[in-house]
């Protein structure tokens, strides 16, 4: 997982498939599943600065979109 750049190490023993995140929520991931649900991570605000640059720019641009929904 390392090497593998899709995913993102949240801490020593946490990593994160960036294709897989569904949408960034305050200072939590959120993983949609059909089977699961949604589950969630919280990640430090200076992962999710980083995570924000590295994710898939559709997902990127939701997130901005979700921004602007909460302040206005």
């Amino acid at each position: 997982m390392i090497s593998d750049t899709s995913f993102y190490r949240i801490s020593t023993n946490c990593y994160v498939n960036l294709f897989k995140i569904s949408e960034i929520r305050d200072n939590m991931l959120l993983f949609r599943d059909e089977i699961h649900g949604i589950k969630t991570i919280t990640v430090p605000r200076r992962n999710l600065e980083q995570i924000r640059r590295l994710l898939p720019q559709s997902l990127e641009r939701d997130a901005q979109i979700d921004q602007v929904h909460r302040v206005g």
